[in-house]
């Protein structure tokens, strides 16, 4: 049980006992995630580089190519979801997949744990912007998205 694997006292145990009932799905996937870091569905345990690079095919044309610092910037994205990182600069130099990654496969990623997220995203280009969201809807829209999250 939820309560006995977060070491909680019995009237916090009490508090989460009489709030569970009464919380919606997505709640309770928000709330499993903020208290012990891992969602409740087993099926929502891609993490963010084994999505990548099972996404990659289907909004790039090249092959993907593993490297650390791929790996490095997911790890790193998912610790910013789950609130163990608060402010974060990727510098790399350009082509490296970090707009990929971090406007495209990073928001779709999360929306398939938590579909009520919202996202901003800005350039100093609309071209990249726009690009990006292209990219997003052409994600979402594929019919290996929509198989597993539609």
């Amino acid at each position: 049980m939820l309560a006995e694997t977060l070491e909680l006292t019995s009237a916090e145990a009490d508090l989460l006992r009489f709030l569970l009932p009464s919380m919606s799905e997505t709640e309770l996937v928000e709330a499993e995630f903020l208290l012990t870091g891992k969602p409740i569905d087993g099926t929502h345990n891609l993490s963010l580089f084994d999505y990548v690079v099972q996404a990659w095919p289907y909004i790039e044309s090249s092959a993907f190519i593993d490297n650390w610092h791929i790996g490095a910037i997911c790890e790193h994205l998912e610790a910013v979801l789950a609130g163990q990182i608060t402010q974060l600069l990727i510098t790399i130099p350009p082509g490296c997949s970090k707009s990929l990654l971090t406007s495209v496969f990073w928001p779709t990623h999360s929306w398939t744990k938590w579909p009520d997220l919202r996202w901003f995203f800005a350039s100093y280009d609309q071209r990249l912007s726009t690009r990006d969201s292209v990219k997003c809807r052409v994600l979402i829209r594929s019919s290996w998205y929509q198989e597993q999250w539609g």
